[in-house]
């Protein structure tokens, strides 16, 4: 069992290192074409407004280019490997990891699905961002409308940029020592939720904050010229004026809220692979998309045939494909509401 999960973790790190390869690659082109307009010598041609405009759109579109073609090419490599397992039930019905061992060997025919884990994931993200808004809002105005630019006010800055750097899975030994040990939640949607906003907080602070920054300060004089306090125009105007810049930063940390592992293993799902779905803040563990993904390799592969793995490794796809999928959806929603709101601000 061991050097089969060994065979399909190397077989997912070269895919990984091919991708990061190609992402490598193409980023070089894109340098090399840039290098031309380096100007070593003064000349007309390189000195031309012109022709310094026209290279930095072309380098602006190919990285734009290049960044589609690899989220396309992920998203058809995966959804092609997964597509003999994608399906409405493996979305609708529910996981038994022995049923799906016994699927792989031939002796079911019904694979089950993933249903809990989507809901799960769905949850997990929906404490976290009850969390991590209202915190990281009140933070960034108050950094933004209300503090002096002093010593003070730079250390905290950096101590929100360091948080931001900090590994998650030391986040994740946290949440593991506070709440599921000290407080004794054991692994929950609470315990999850609540370390995935303490990861996700420093993004949604500084983006907020930068957002507040850029409203001009015009906006702010005629709002006070008018009679209205500092809070009803923070809350009036400034929220309302920055409000696509700050849902850009909380559908950045939404993004990598859903996505991560080591913080819900250790907080929300544990070790054990739960596929039972119990609507309960603490003292159950809650099933998760990424960590059904990640211990697929030890669960999934466990009595399975050598000649299972390439089929086994396909259904561990099939479980990205649907997380990538439920990403971009999000996205697309969230996106169609800030161009409402930016459309609404600007009058274009």
């Amino acid at each position: 069992m061991f050097f089969l999960s060994l065979f399909s973790l190397h077989f997912l790190t070269s895919e990984l290192l091919l991708v990061t390869g190609a992402t490598g690659t193409l980023s070089a082109i894109a340098t090399l074409i840039e290098i031309p307009g380096i100007r070593v010598k003064p000349s007309n041609v390189h000195d031309s407004p012109v022709v310094t405009e026209n290279l930095g759109r072309f380098a602006v579109t190919l990285s734009g280019v290049v960044c589609i073609g690899l989220l396309a090419g992920l998203l058809l490599y995966i959804g092609v490997r997964g597509e003999a397992f994608l399906s409405p039930s493996f979305v609708t019905g529910s996981w038994n990891w022995l049923n799906a061992q016994k699927y792989l060997s031939g002796v079911v025919s019904s694979l089950g699905g993933i249903r809990d884990e989507i809901i799960g994931s769905l949850l997990l993200v929906t404490v976290c961002e009850a969390v991590a808004v209202p915190l990281g809002l009140g933070a960034a105005i108050y950094l933004a409308e209300y503090s002096s630019d002093n010593v003070v006010t730079n250390i905290v800055r950096f101590f929100i940029e360091t948080l931001a750097g900090i590994p998650s899975i030391v986040i994740g030994l946290v949440g593991l020592a506070l709440f599921v040990e000290q407080l004794h939640w054991g692994y929950s949607l609470l315990g999850g939720g609540i370390s995935l906003a303490f990861m996700i907080l420093p993004w949604n602070i500084r983006i907020a904050e930068e957002a507040m920054k850029a409203v001009p300060q015009s906006y702010r004089e005629a709002s006070m010229a008018l009679g209205a306090t500092q809070w009803q125009t923070v809350r009036k105007i400034v929220l309302y004026a920055s409000s696509p810049g700050i849902l850009t930063g909380i559908l950045l940390g939404l993004g990598a809220a859903l996505g991560e592992t080591a913080v819900v293993l250790l907080t929300g799902s544990g070790w054990g692979g739960t596929t039972t779905l119990h609507l309960s803040l603490t003292h159950a563990a809650i099933p998760s998309l990424p960590v059904w993904i990640y211990m697929a390799p030890t669960l999934l592969l466990a009595g399975t045939k050598p000649g299972q793995m390439a089929e086994a490794y396909n259904m561990m796809l099939t479980g990205s494909f649907v997380l990538v999928v439920m990403f971009l959806a999000i996205c697309a929603v969230a996106l169609i509401v800030r161009n409402h709101l930016t459309k609404k601000i600007t009058g274009k």
